[in-house]
């Protein structure tokens, strides 16, 4: 028997039960469920066609030969069976149903019958908090099991490692992040040893040995603030009171607000954000105004083209003041693990429409008109309890 649950719209979770089986949680001990996780695709289950991704329910085979026993017998030395896998276009965030849900769940449904063993399944349909690596289908599955989590005998098993041949490292770090071991399905179900595990991205490659130093005389939020704007002042961007456009010029997620919060946000420099605004005419509009009473504005968007950043240079021309553009260095996934590191409700940015972006961004020249470019690469601003949530894996 199968139920279905749809979580806030972008969470699928099925619970299969066999037929004359109890629905009881495994436990090793009255107090901790040791959990057994694995991913879907290319982990419990392969294409027959070799075509990734599949819709088709009934284009599929066991990755491997003893992954059946290799179950089963988990579940029979006291393991709680999860599956967590990310997918798409199964929901919309309004929880209807979206394109490809009855083939996918007619899939789930057949896998579930064949194993024959209790378990869950948790599908993150959208690029959320539920998505790995983030931890959120985690955090769900730990209220479904209503008590700890044996964290030191529970695992995860999925193929995106990190390795020279994976297309991404998202199930490695879900297991970072959740602090169970992780292994490959090669390791798992074959027990051969694999390739060497790497990271497309690791968040800690940008906290230096200054910033752990500083971590560790645990600062308060007021005095990183203040060193950071200390840091922060070798761009000299204006200094207060003078009348200039400052065109911000970088993705999503690379830091432009949080610097204007930190080196420029006093009372003669005003921030500008055309989406906050409403339209392009009104923040233009505000622009004028405040530049003919002598401010200096901020342009606080992408501008990741010339024609956006036309706008302003134009506007500055017809003013007689300059335009400088603070080009943002941050990498595309940074930008990405900054956007999705933020608080549990903010909204993601979409992915899609961040690669979509991309494509859009020129680096900005002098020749455009600008007077100055000045380069801003990014720095860690927070505390100690804030950088332990940034440091872990959000991509």
């Amino acid at each position: 028997m199968i139920s279905w649950e749809v979580v806030e719209g972008t969470l699928l979770v099925a619970r299969y039960t066999p037929e004359g089986s109890h629905d009881e949680i495994q436990k090793y001990s009255p107090n901790e469920t040791r959990v057994a996780a694995f991913d879907l695709d290319s982990t419990i289950i392969d294409t027959k066609s070799g075509i990734i991704p599949n819709s088709d329910p009934e284009d599929w085979k066991w990755w491997h030969d003893n992954v059946v026993r290799k179950i089963r017998d988990v579940y029979l030395d006291g393991h709680q069976l999860i599956i967590f896998t990310n997918q798409g276009n199964l929901t919309t965030p309004t929880g209807e149903l979206g394109p490809g849900l009855e083939s996918f769940k007619r899939k789930i449904e057949d896998i579930t019958q064949a194993l024959s063993v209790p378990l869950i399944v948790y599908t993150a349909c959208a690029n959320d908090i539920y998505r790995k690596p983030r931890p959120g289908m985690w955090e769900e599955m730990q209220k479904a099991l209503g008590g700890a989590v044996d964290l030191e005998n529970s695992y995860f098993v999925g193929d995106a490692a990190g390795r020279e041949k994976d297309y991404s490292d998202c199930d490695r770090h879900f297991s970072m992040n959740l602090g169970v071991r992780f292994y490959t399905p090669e390791e798992y179900f074959q027990g051969v040893i694999s390739q060497v595990l790497g990271h497309r991205f690791n968040p800690n490659w940008l906290i230096t040995p200054d910033i752990e130093v500083r971590m560790n005389k645990n600062p308060t939020k007021l005095e990183m603030f203040n060193l950071s704007k200390a840091s922060h002042s070798q761009y000299k961007l204006t200094s207060a009171g003078e009348n200039i456009i400052i065109v911000f010029v970088g993705l999503p997620g690379a830091g432009k607000t949080t610097f204007f919060n930190v080196a420029l946000n006093f009372g003669a420099t005003i921030r500008l954000d055309r989406h906050e605004l409403g339209t392009m005419e009104n923040c233009m509009k505000k622009a004028e105004h405040y530049l003919k009473r002598g401010f200096g504005v901020v342009i606080d968007d992408c501008n990741l083209d010339k024609p956006s950043r036309a706008i302003w240079i134009d506007m500055a021309r017809r003013l007689n003041v300059p335009v400088l553009a603070a080009e943002f260095t941050a990498s595309s996934d940074l930008c990405l693990h900054n956007d999705s590191a933020g608080p549990k409700e903010q909204k993601i940015f979409p992915r899609t429409k961040f690669r979509e972006l991309e494509k859009w961004l020129e680096v900005p020249t002098i020749e455009e008109g600008f007077s100055e470019i000045v380069k801003i690469g990014f720095e860690w601003i927070g505390t100690r309890s804030e950088l332990e949530i940034w440091r872990r894996h959000w991509i």
